[in-house]
């Protein structure tokens, strides 16, 4: 198998593991779910910016993976119930620190945006699992990931080594 088929059923398996046999309805885009999880799937939809129906207290799962995506907006802090948010494979250069404003946030997938070269000091994101930061330009863990008590997992590509 692939690095990136790997990655993607741990990604999977880590999101299951997250939320245990709840069953998730979906308000957009791709998937057929219904019960308690709300999820927003705009992957593959050629967004440049986050789409403002994604804008909606309830999403629990924000999926926006091989987009053309380049920042957060501001309102990503009016999502207080986000749990998981997947920006794969977009375009993402920084993460605003508005993102410490979203609380229950356990998962966070940036992997294959290869411009993001930093992060926000994230220990104040008390519930953030997994951290996932693979083919960006983050090629070490940050100084503050120790802090993070319940971080179980924090993935990241090595720097290349000069040939």
């Amino acid at each position: 198998m692939t690095r990136t088929i790997l990655l993607n059923i741990f990604c999977f398996l880590m999101i299951s593991l997250s939320f245990g046999q709840q069953k998730v309805k979906t308000l957009s885009g791709r998937g057929v779910y219904s019960g308690k999880y709300i999820v927003y799937d705009g992957s593959y939809q050629g967004y440049k910016k986050f789409p403002i129906d994604a804008n909606r207290r309830e999403v629990q799962i924000l999926i926006l993976d091989n987009n053309n995506i380049e920042e957060l907006p501001i309102w990503i802090s009016n999502l207080p119930n986000i749990r998981v948010l997947s920006l794969r494979n977009n375009n993402i250069k920084e993460i605003d620190p508005i993102i410490t404003s979203c609380p229950k946030l356990e998962v966070l997938l940036l992997s294959g945006n290869p411009n993001l070269t930093e992060l926000p000091t994230l220990w104040s994101c008390e519930n953030l699992r997994l951290i996932n930061v693979v083919d960006t330009g983050i090629h070490e863990a940050p100084n503050y990931v120790p802090m993070m008590t319940k971080l179980r997992y924090f993935k990241y590509s090595k720097k290349p080594k000069n040939r």
